[in-house]
């Protein structure tokens, strides 16, 4: 363990790139998109290609897919240090350690939000703490009605976040146990028949569940065995990218469909799940092997701060957004109040509340360059195979 504990992880700025893409998607998601929506609905239908289409239709409504994004993000950088051997899961000490780590990552950000967001629902909410103790004990996600707190409906997906952690351990020690392709298949499809199962019967709750979720995570560990492993597809960044919008882009007209309800089957429903990954995986891949203008995209400083203070930003993006945007269509400067006014104050909560015993605040504002050949070689050269390491995590916390 002492060996291990010395090896460097990597700063992929790629990485951070795309937690910037994928909070942009989720800030659009709920700040641009219901305001534009009711503005354009009291237009006349426009005429496309021969049809009358709602002006309300003509605009990409799905900026929820970045969750998504996060998810298979958060199985990569889980994964990240125990593939290359930075950590182990070889013993029991090994297990709370990595609960220790992710509670200290999660826990304090989510217990603040979760107390600011009750105060602040004091003055409107006349039943909030109905919301705030589910919320607050993690327990909101196995109830219908407080799935997505009202004090803060962000906080459904840390929950997700927070009880993946719980059982990452356990995960790699099926892997280890059944190898990595019987593991990935029992994954997928087990996730398939919970969010068909959400769809046909209506619940989110159900729908949208870790377990329903647990193959974005898997995903992302996957897609650090292939970057690392250099399992490339013969497809350069041109084509990846290609797949990348054709897979999201049908993703969307069927996310638009089922929400018109346009009668889409629920046997299609989960499917949308897996168009999202085959998007993501694409992208992410296509990005962290391109050494051109996609690459240099998500290496971009500014989208990769963003995307370094992307947890502070999500949890307190929606406590501002009524005061601080409402009727924005109208008064636009609202809109750039809001966005200042929230980076400020994620900034803040990032240096204090994230990383408060970082006392080099100048390090966690400096988002790291790419990284070179020689660096890159470096890495590939001590990573090893998953299953070996997963085989001896396994029989070491069986025993």
């Amino acid at each position: 363990m002492d060996a291990n504990t010395k090896i460097r992880l990597p700063k992929l700025p790629v990485i951070n790139g795309l937690r910037g893409l994928a909070i942009l998607l989720v800030i659009y998601h709920h700040v641009i998109v219901p305001p534009l929506t009711a503005y354009l609905a009291h237009l006349h239908t426009l005429r496309v290609s021969g049809l009358s289409v709602p002006a309300s239709e003509l605009f990409f409504k799905q900026g929820w897919m970045g969750v998504n994004l996060f998810f298979i993000l958060s199985g990569f950088v889980l994964y990240l240090p125990y593939y290359l051997g930075a950590r182990t899961m070889q013993s029991r000490a090994d297990v709370v350690d990595f609960y220790k780590r992710r509670a200290a990552r999660l826990m304090p950000l989510f217990f603040i939000n979760c107390f600011v967001c009750a105060f602040v629902a004091m003055r409107y909410q006349p039943f909030w703490f109905e919301s705030f103790l589910p919320a607050v004990t993690t327990l909101s996600m196995f109830t219908d009605y407080q799935w997505m707190p009202t004090i803060n409906p962000a906080l459904w997906s840390l929950m997700i976040e927070i009880y993946f952690a719980l059982i990452c351990p356990f995960l790699f020690m099926a892997i280890g146990r059944i190898g990595w392709r019987k593991a990935t298949v029992a994954i997928f499809v087990l996730a398939w028949i919970v969010r068909m199962a959400g769809a046909m019967t209506n619940h989110l709750s159900i729908q949208d569940s870790l377990p329903a979720r647990l193959d974005d995570f898997v995903l992302g560990m996957i897609l650090c065995r292939v970057y690392f492993e250099r399992r490339m597809p013969k497809a350069g960044a041109k084509l990846l990218l290609t797949v990348s919008i054709a897979s999201l882009a049908g993703a969307t007209v069927l996310c638009d469909l089922w929400k018109n309800g346009s009668g889409l089957s629920p046997y299609v429903i989960p499917f949308i799940g897996n168009l999202i990954q085959v998007g993501f995986f694409s992208l992410s891949l296509g990005a962290l092997r391109s050494q051109r203008a996609l690459r240099t995209l998500f290496t971009n400083r500014a989208l990769q701060l963003l995307g370094m203070m992307c947890y502070s930003i999500y949890m307190w993006h929606l406590v501002m957004l009524q005061p601080l945007t409402d009727g924005w269509i109208t008064h636009p400067p609202r809109l750039l109040i809001y966005s200042v006014y929230l980076l400020i104050f994620s900034a803040l909560s990032y240096r204090y509340i994230e990383f408060g015993s970082e006392k080099n605040w100048r390090k966690l504002f400096s988002p790291p360059f790419s990284l070179t050949t020689d660096e890159l070689a470096e890495l590939e050269a001590r990573s090893k195979p998953a299953e070996q390491t997963a085989k001896s995590n396994a029989a070491s916390l069986i025993s």
